[in-house]
């Protein structure tokens, strides 16, 4: 007579075979049906005009010569001087930047030394000082920002004045790329339906979706997503869908 744990053990065993036997067919089944279903991959494009909200101008001050009271008194009247005129022209105080001065000390040259080496020393026979100050302006003032950027420096004293050159950036681009990324989906979609409109089939589910290139460029500049010259800019986002396609 058969034990009966051993009957009971072996018709558990066999129903479980049976249910993965049966579960493994299924799942074969819906992946080659998946794998038979057609498919399609489309790219989707947007493109908006934008502006930049942002602006950075760097100024330099610098003085050299002996007396270091009297160069260190210039080149802080001309700083006060330049703010002042920046705060007029309409940028705000808070976005005018004064760095730390920079300083420097140079002895005479030593006898014999080679004219190539004599930048690292004294200009006469004295010892002389070198002082420097930067001054950044980053503000929103974008179109005032421009126009400073046109106008002429001044040399007073002994003081130079030089200027960088103007970069302008969008600092806010979230709702910018919400919006294109919705209407590069659509863009998709609307490239897909076109491919497959008179085949008698369909576009169906979203299978996979993928943001591909982000770039800021300027109209001046499409090639160039890293071009900061330009105040108007043209943000363009790239999609890829990949799309089952359904016979009808």
């Amino acid at each position: 007579m058969p034990n009966p744990s051993r009957l009971a053990f072996f018709l558990l065993g066999t129903t479980l075979a049976l249910g993965f036997f049966l579960g493994s067919d299924r799942i074969a089944k819906a992946v080659a049906h998946r794998r038979a279903q057609p498919e399609l991959t489309v790219r989707g494009v947007a493109t908006q005009a934008a502006k930049a909200d942002t602006g950075t101008l760097t100024y330099q001050l610098s003085w050299r010569g002996e007396s270091y009271a009297a160069g260190r008194a210039q080149l802080e009247r001309r700083r006060d001087e330049l703010v002042a005129k920046l705060r007029q022209a309409g940028i705000p105080e808070a976005d005018i930047l004064p760095r730390a001065q920079g300083f420097q000390r140079f002895l005479p040259a030593p006898a014999g030394t080679k004219p190539e080496h004599m930048g690292g020393f004294a200009r006469g026979a004295a010892p002389d000082f070198a002082i420097s100050q930067a001054i950044l302006v980053r503000t929103g003032q974008v179109d005032v920002l421009a126009k400073l950027a046109l106008e002429p420096v001044e040399f007073v004293d002994d003081v130079i004045l030089s200027r960088g050159a103007p970069a302008y950036r969008i600092a806010q681009l979230d709702e910018a790329r919400r919006e294109l990324l919705e209407a590069a989906t659509k863009d998709a979609r609307r490239r897909a339906d076109v491919l497959v409109a008179g085949s008698g089939s369909r576009v169906g589910a979203l299978l996979e979706a993928n943001q591909g290139m982000f770039e800021v460029t300027s109209p001046e500049n499409p090639g160039d997503d890293f071009d900061t010259t330009a105040i108007n800019k043209v943000v363009r986002v790239v999609v890829s869908l990949r799309f089952e396609i359904v016979r009808e």
